[in-house]
């Protein structure tokens, strides 16, 4: 769990502590901030780590199908069954830790059911009066506030009591500005030793780029973002046109408004940007490696600025 942010190593803390015993959990967060990873790590912390980590996305599985998934079911119970039945998630994890990602999206009827489960810690697989008995740790998860789900009578409030023993709440990548640096070369050197290439630099600009930008996915599209850059580098150098245009482009937009000089009475922010370029390439004689230095911006970017403001033509 990499990551130097005070909200971030209080829900690592917090984490470690319920990894202890076998407290049911609710981890919070947005789309790819980690909860899955955060739920694999407190099993791994926990007495029995080599027991079973059972995970199941809630939203991913249709409606009619969820109750035998997690169940299991007998050959014959319904139509369509597997023969030979099948073994549900929930006796899977026996011994382990059930894993249940996107818990909001269970269905009423079926929130019943795991809630009887969780009273009682035994079960029956689907056209069967076989008891099978729960012997897991059960962590929860969602993008969403369960307490507001309860609410809004989406999600039963009786199944959220006994879930609810320890809440987790995992902060978004925006919030934790100061780790983007570090998951970003994180990530470049696992890849990079993957893909057998010796990184030699990374440009100021790509850092401050990243910095800068909101991460609506979070630390997932960090990493996607993080592996394109890996597969565009040439010579073993990240650019800032190594990332997405969306990213690289908000960054050079940013500079422009910070740069000191700038006359008044533009009526674009293209003409800021052509005033700034052209004003580079004056002060560095046109020497472009040294006017794309000042500017932050790769030299590939500062041509294709030129080629559409008709500089250095």
């Amino acid at each position: 769990m990499l990551g130097a942010s005070h909200t971030l190593r209080q829900a690592i803390d917090f984490a470690r502590r319920a990894s202890r015993l076998a407290s049911r959990i609710i981890i919070y967060g947005e789309s790819g901030t980690g909860k899955e990873l955060f739920a694999q790590a407190i099993h791994n912390a926990g007495s029995n780590p080599e027991r079973p980590f059972v995970g199941i996305s809630c939203a991913a599985i249709p409606n009619d199908l969820i109750e035998a998934e997690l169940f299991g079911h007998e050959e014959g119970a319904f139509t369509g069954a597997r023969k030979g039945g099948q073994k549900g998630r929930l006796e899977a994890a026996n011994g382990g830790t059930l894993f249940l990602d996107e818990v909001n999206s269970l269905p009423l009827s079926v929130q019943a059911k795991l809630l009887r489960v969780l009273q009682e810690m035994v079960f029956s697989p689907l056209g069967s009066n076989r008891l099978v008995r729960l012997d897991a740790r059960v962590i929860a998860a969602g993008n969403v506030n369960l307490a507001n789900e309860v609410q809004a009578g989406t999600f039963r409030s009786d199944l959220y009591y006994r879930l609810n023993v320890v809440e987790i709440e995992l902060p978004p990548l925006r919030e934790r500005k100061g780790d983007v640096e570090l998951l970003a070369k994180m990530f470049w050197r696992n890849l990079c030793k993957e893909m057998g290439m010796t990184l030699a630099t990374i440009e100021p600009a790509v850092i401050e780029a990243l910095k800068a930008y909101p991460w609506p996915g979070n630390v997932r599209e960090l990493q996607n973002v993080c592996e394109r850059a890996c597969i565009l580098a040439d010579g073993n150098s990240i650019r800032l046109d190594c990332l997405p245009r969306h990213i690289f482009e908000q960054h050079e937009n940013v500079l422009v408004d910070a740069k000191p000089h700038i006359p008044l009475g533009h009526t674009s922010m293209d003409d800021l940007c052509e005033d700034l370029v052209r004003k580079t390439l004056e002060a560095s004689g046109g020497n472009i490696s040294k006017a794309s230095e000042t500017l932050g911006i790769a030299r590939t970017t500062l041509y294709r600025k030129m080629k559409k403001y008709g500089l250095g033509q």
